[in-house]
């Protein structure tokens, strides 16, 4: 079963009578990927589900992530007696393509009058995909600023207790803002729900977990193959939930396996060895990389892909094109540039190799290790 049978099954159950858990968390960091922001201008203004039309949620699903199955869910929401009444408010969106940043959040009010604070993940553009990839040597990435900034100004806008959520990079940032809150209104979080995003490249992970007021309050969920999840190291204490896909589009929500009676997701012992060789071959071959490398391969693979409002589906649409325009890139690059993206590509090659070798004669240890 999935999130839509969840909501068919629970639609006449108020939050009253059933409190706001980990699926309807993860069913609200899917919509929020949908274009909210393009209802009101008005930061203030508070939106009833119940008031939108079929027409509205066509145009802002139209070209969002996850359109389909967000359009799709967004209409049984509106109209079944759990999700109704919520309201929506306090959409903020930033895009700066100078700056490398794609920044969406929004907060939806629960009946009970408890709040769910939403940050969307990684957008379509590949600008948004180059800044999940700047997390690798940036202590602080633009988007992670802004969510600091939000989180304190929404929460003083209200009363009550609130969680926190995102899917993907909303997931970081929901731990990063949570982590900056003021100790007074960290008090008022109830959760944090971090679903499959990836970790920080400092030690702020471990400092989180340690926080007085968050620390039995945070939530790791990842796929069984997840690979945004383990990025930076960010796998200690997660949970790990079956999917009805396989490989990468494990990532996206709507595959997860939910147990509807129990009202949580379907869980797994660990991960797949698969998941465990990716998170070994990423972490070694980043360590191997210096700030230059890094930065100069993040550019050469941004202008690769012509970055800016370029999306993953027009890579795909024009695979081939891509292709011919990155071995004309490549070979305008100077000799030292070229020698630099060879040596990297190489080293991913062989640390994937021994990777595999090396999850084979200690996959018990690692297993050991992450429970």
């Amino acid at each position: 079963m999935d999130l839509f049978d969840y909501v068919q099954r629970h639609q006449n159950d108020g939050f009253s009578k059933l409190p706001l858990n980990e699926v309807d968390a993860l069913i609200l960091c899917m919509i929020s990927y949908i274009n909210f922001g393009l209802l009101t201008s008005n930061f203030d203004e508070r939106i009833a589900f119940s008031s939108l039309t079929n027409e509205q949620v066509e145009y802002i699903t139209k070209d969002a992530v996850g359109g389909k199955n967000n359009n799709e869910m967004l209409k049984l929401l509106i109209k079944t007696p759990r999700f109704k009444d919520l309201e929506i408010s306090y959409i903020k969106e930033i895009n700066h393509n100078e700056e490398e940043s794609r920044f969406f959040a929004m907060t939806f009010f629960l009946p009970t009058k408890e709040a769910f604070i939403a940050f969307r993940g990684t957008d379509i553009t590949i600008i948004g995909w180059k800044e999940s990839i700047n997390m690798g040597y940036l202590e602080e990435i633009p988007s992670q600023t802004e969510s600091s900034i939000y989180l304190n100004e929404v929460v003083k806008k209200f009363d009550g207790n609130f969680y926190i959520g995102g899917h993907s990079k909303g997931g970081n940032l929901a731990y990063f803002s949570a982590y900056h809150l003021d100790d007074e209104d960290k008090k008022r979080i109830i959760l944090v729900y971090n679903f499959d995003g990836p970790g920080f490249l400092t030690s702020i992970s471990n400092e989180i977990e340690k926080q007085k007021y968050l620390k039995n309050k945070l939530i790791k969920i990842v796929p069984y193959n997840t690979l945004v999840g383990i990025l930076l190291n960010n796998t200690h204490h997660a949970k790990v939930v079956d999917s009805k896909k396989r490989f990468v589009l494990q990532h996206d929500g709507y595959n997860w396996s939910v147990d509807c009676k129990k009202c949580q997701f379907v869980y797994l012992k660990d991960r797949s060895w698969r998941s465990y060789v990716n998170e070994i071959t990423i972490s070694k071959w980043l360590s191997t990389l210096s700030r230059e490398d890094v930065i100069t391969t993040c550019a050469v693979l941004y202008e690769v892909l012509d970055g800016k409002n370029t999306t993953v589906n027009d890579l795909t649409k024009n695979f081939f094109k891509v292709v011919r325009k990155a071995i004309s890139i490549y070979n305008k690059y100077d000799d030292k540039t070229k020698a630099m993206l060879k040596r990297n590509l190489h080293t991913l090659i062989n640390i994937y190799i021994k990777s595999n070798e090396y999850y084979r004669k200690h996959s018990k240890d690692l297993i050991k290790n992450h429970n």
